[in-house]
């Protein structure tokens, strides 16, 4: 092999990695469009997600509001009937022991 074909060899050979490069790095690009675009519709994915378990936690805390104030009503109900009764019964027994 004479010089002029070693340098049109290496010509050749130098064209030949500039086009896999070319092509290595439109590879690269498209493939990180296409992982934006899948992270983008991830990212709505879980928007959409998160926004259902908020609702779901403010539903539960009203929820949960609600029942506490139906079990202070009721404990407030039956503490006043039993403070009721306690007076009663208190009453009932002095009167017996005032009698004896």
């Amino acid at each position: 092999m004479d010089d002029d074909e070693l340098r049109k060899l290496i010509r050749e050979t130098r064209e030949h990695i500039d086009n896999i490069a070319a092509d290595v790095r439109h590879e690269i690009r498209s493939g990180d469009e296409e992982t934006r675009r899948h992270m983008d519709v991830l990212a709505e994915h879980f928007d959409h997600k998160f926004d259902a378990v908020g609702e779901g936690l403010q539903w539960t805390n009203e929820r949960i509001d609600r029942v506490e104030a139906r079990l202070d009503k009721k404990i407030d109900e039956v503490g006043a009937d039993l403070a009721g009764r306690i007076d009663f019964v208190a009453h009932d027994l002095r009167e017996r022991i005032g009698r004896r």
